[in-house]
């Protein structure tokens, strides 16, 4: 599942299924979100605006909507 975050120059896309953790340190204004990259050998650092509140939240939103599109994909007996 992709989840559009923000760093300073504006929206990237991540792949939150190969995220590891995500946490903002204190006084710091941007989350570090480290996530498995490549051959699954490497691993990515991003530094992005939203708050582990908001990542959170849009993880659960995400899971939400793809569960209600899978309800309503499913066909029902007659």
């Amino acid at each position: 599942m992709f989840l559009e975050l923000h760093d300073n120059s504006g929206p990237i896309h991540v792949n939150i299924d190969n995220v590891i953790s995500f946490r903002r340190f204190d006084r710091q204004e941007t989350t570090h979100v480290v996530m498995v990259a490549g051959a699954r050998d490497t691993l990515a650092t991003f530094f992005v605006t939203e708050t582990p509140s908001q990542i959170a939240g849009m993880i659960t939103e995400e899971q939400s909507r793809l569960a209600s599109l899978s309800k309503s994909a499913t066909p029902t007996k007659a």
